[in-house]
């Protein structure tokens, strides 16, 4: 087995072989290290790829006669899941250019986005179309989003209404007076009678709740989001929020004793 010295100056040289030699050597130290800080798999695996990217892009500044290349290479990956995990800092690097900072939010939101446009367009192109603007309206304007008044996600879903509204304009489409209006709430979260709605009639009484209420129906039930993620998203506090998914859903279930034709 070569010395780690001397694999990091073949790798200095373009050797593949060696980067080759450096990412088998380490990668499972990596991926634990990682694996540790985010309990998911998949992402676990990219960013330890992304930890030996920055390897071979940096490795004119590593001192191989100084500390080990695991050590530095500890260093490297502690900021690469700083920058996955912490959003104010996430926004902070998109807003100044920073390409990779731009892909952590995508991937990070793209899902919920895309599935709150393919509600409306029923079509997987169409709905993809939609997101991918969403996305390219965020990189152009997010000098504009102030994360002290509301969270990214919030502002991604604002941005995916205005242009589901002009798709709707576009196609000729009479426009829904409130796109959250329209949302199904999905069958596995529910009891009794909110089961057997059709999406129509509850599409209207959804529109007999309060803003608040719409959204934590929104958030809890239809993106199914966990309590401690939901509350973050609404700008709260985990034990504050705790009770309110069961006051919408009571509000919900008045709206039907009051007009029992939507519990049809």
């Amino acid at each position: 087995m070569a010395n780690e010295p001397y694999l990091i100056q073949l790798a200095r040289r373009g050797s593949s072989a060696a980067c080759s030699e450096l990412f088998d050597r380490y990668y499972d130290a990596m991926f634990r290290y990682c694996y540790y800080h985010v309990c998911n798999v998949e992402l676990a695996q990219d960013l330890t790829n992304e930890v030996f990217a920055r390897m071979v892009e940096h490795l004119d500044t590593i001192d191989e006669s100084g500390r080990p290349l695991l050590t530095w290479l500890y260093g490297i990956a502690g900021s690469v899941i700083r920058l996955s995990l912490d959003e104010p800092h996430l926004i902070q690097l998109a807003r100044q250019g920073d390409a990779l900072a731009c892909s952590r939010l995508y991937d990070r939101y793209y899902d919920a986005i895309y599935r709150y446009c393919y509600y409306y367009v029923g079509d997987a192109a169409q709905a993809q179309d939609l997101t991918s603007h969403v996305f390219v309206q965020m990189a152009q304007e997010l000098a504009h989003f102030q994360n002290r008044d509301q969270t990214l996600l919030a502002w991604l879903y604002t941005i995916a209404r205005k242009r589901l509204a002009n798709f709707y304009h576009l196609n000729g489409q009479p426009i829904p007076s409130s796109l959250e209006d329209m949302l199904t709430i999905r069958p596995d979260n529910l009891n009794g009678t909110e089961r057997h709605l059709s999406a129509e009639n509850l599409a209207v009484a959804l529109s007999h709740l309060a803003e608040q209420d719409r959204q934590v129906i929104l958030l809890q039930f239809v993106e199914a989001h966990s309590c401690a993620e939901a509350a973050r998203l609404m700008g709260q506090s985990e034990e504050t929020f705790k009770s309110q998914p069961h006051r919408a859903l009571a509000a919900l279930r008045r709206v039907f004793q009051e007009y029992p034709a939507y519990a049809q």
